[in-house]
């Protein structure tokens, strides 16, 4: 054999032996961990317990899902605890595990989540203590806006009465420009962060988000909260709908715009909005500025427009986050409260603290 039918002779098995290793590693099984997960369902002296009929349970990792269960009925009467057994799942960190307790509308009421790494050579055990549906699931905030909304800096008011001060760490929140959009989104963390998207805009900022609407939905997907305050045509005159701007599921504003001076709660007893002064009828001015269309099973509509019934907010789950869309000059109103002798006039604008205080986890009244 002459000398460089020798040297190609090596380089084939060298490389056969590299592809066959390559292929091995390739073709190798994942570990797979086997276990249970105990739900702790929420006090029966809750009033919105008796509206818990089914339950499920979902495991993800960076958005995709591992393991998702069938829906579970709930147990009548509800009990402190159940287990889900028999759980296998792909061993591995950062594994998100979520349950949400639904109405018989298949409304999420309640929910829990946790992330827990899974290491090759433990059982799964996990537990998840449901709360209401979206409470806790921030504790920083990241404000996009270009233009303080209505001319003020009610929001920054706002978090300063709640000892949420400016900065990057926890009960914290940072103030940002829509330029910033792409080069931000991939800095904030899906497990922590709450996005502003503040109302009253120019047309540049919701060009912008148009732009990135794709890379904020996948936030949210990962774990992000979305609140949008989606109140355009103010004093700076952009259009949501102009920007081509789609909400997460493809929930759209309503175009054609009824400004209502009172708005209606549609639940009662669901804590963010509970208690509010008059909830037959939510005093502002100009309560409401649109409603939401394109509605898709999930959706919590937690206000309605007075007269029109139109959904003017509403909070849902979007992957292993939430979704809380306003179309009600919040900051406004809120800002507007001030030396009032009733306590009902311009109550729309108590919702923007609730919001807050839900979010981060606190008491909300």
């Amino acid at each position: 054999m002459t000398v460089w039918r020798q040297k190609v002779f090596f380089l084939f098995w060298i490389t056969l032996i590299i592809a066959l290793g390559c292929q091995k590693v390739i073709e190798e099984k994942p570990k797979i961990v086997t276990g249970e997960v105990t739900i702790v369902f929420p006090d029966t002296s809750e009033p919105l317990t008796a509206l818990l009929k089914e339950y499920f349970l979902v495991v993800t990792v960076e958005g995709k899902v591992l393991f998702s269960s069938d829906t579970i009925l709930a147990p009548t009467p509800i009990v402190p605890s159940e287990p889900i057994k028999n759980i296998s799942l792909e061993a591995g960190n950062k594994r998100v595990f979520t349950t949400y307790g639904v109405s018989s509308g298949g409304i999420p009421l309640w929910w829990a989540q946790k992330i827990v790494d899974l290491p090759v050579k433990e059982d799964i055990k996990v537990k998840l203590s449901m709360v209401s549906a979206g409470f806790g699931a921030a504790s920083h905030i990241a404000i996009f806006r270009d233009d303080l909304s209505w001319d003020a800096n009610t929001i920054e008011e706002v978090l300063a009465e709640e000892g949420i001060t400016q900065g990057t760490g926890t009960n914290q929140y940072e103030i940002l420009t829509s330029d910033k959009f792409s080069s931000v989104l991939g800095l904030l963390s899906p497990e922590t962060d709450m996005m502003i998207i503040a109302a009253d805009q120019e047309q540049a900022f919701y060009d912008n988000y148009a732009a990135n609407q794709e890379e904020i939905d996948e936030f949210v997907i990962r774990g992000g909260v979305l609140f949008w305050e989606a109140v355009d045509k103010g004093f700076h005159n952009g259009s949501i709908n102009d920007a081509g701007i789609f909400f997460p599921g493809f929930v759209l504003l309503n175009s054609e715009y009824d400004y209502e001076d009172h708005n209606s709660v549609v639940n009662f007893d669901y804590p963010l909005t509970e208690g509010l002064p008059r909830p037959d009828s939510i005093h502002g001015n100009k309560a409401s500025h649109g409603n939401f269309l394109n509605f898709f099973s999930g959706i919590q509509v937690l206000t309605r427009g007075v007269p029109s019934g139109d959904e003017t907010l509403e909070l849902y789950p979007w992957g292993e986050g939430w979704v809380i869309l306003s179309t009600q000059p919040l900051e406004f109103n809120y800002a507007q409260r001030r030396g009032q002798p009733n306590d009902r006039d311009y109550a729309i604008g108590l919702l923007l603290p609730r919001i807050i205080r839900f979010f981060f986890g606190r008491p909300v009244t």
